[in-house]
């Protein structure tokens, strides 16, 4: 039989486990890594978000001007930029994205088709985890992810907060 007291007990160590189990010595510490993109990605993006023909500079490769990317890419861009995987021996399956804010500071680059064709962009990322809170069963981690582009120049912010449900 399980009494009043035992059942806080157990509630509470399962909320000592979770907490256990995350490493908070990685809140601020920068991670760098790059991400890498093809023209058909930012295509792909667009249409994928409702792109119509009348949106030629995103859609079409060969467009005067070249090709341009949506602002929204950069949720595809930062994505993954924290590396969540650091925070502990945690199932990955059971976080939850709770929220995200991004700030255009540049436009992406554009692919430009005038010889040499660019095979790809590079944007360097630096992401960080910025607050991991108790929430009981669970706990909510907050991340941030700076992004530049080939020039080093700044060109996106990105805040997240993901919601990690125990187990």
């Amino acid at each position: 039989m399980i009494t009043k007291q035992k059942l806080n007990y157990l509630k509470s160590n399962e909320r000592t486990l979770i907490m256990s189990k995350l490493n908070f010595d990685i809140i601020g510490e920068v991670v760098e890594s790059t991400r890498e993109y093809l023209w058909k990605d930012v295509i792909l993006y667009a249409l994928g978000v409702g792109a119509q023909t009348e949106e030629l500079p995103f859609i079409y490769e060969r467009n005067s001007g070249g090709l341009k990317t949506l602002p929204g890419f950069a949720t595809i861009i930062a994505d993954g930029g924290a590396n969540l995987s650091r925070i502990g021996k945690i199932d990955g399956s059971r976080f939850i994205h709770g929220e995200q804010s991004i700030i255009m500071h540049k436009p992406f680059p554009v692919f430009n088709w005038d010889p040499p064709y660019p095979p790809s962009i590079k944007i360097t990322r630096k992401g960080k985890i910025t607050g991991i809170y108790d929430k009981g069963k669970g706990a909510v981690i907050l991340s941030q992810v700076s992004c530049l582009n080939d020039k080093g120049e700044h060109i996106i912010d990105s805040k997240r907060s993901h919601f990690y449900i125990g187990e």
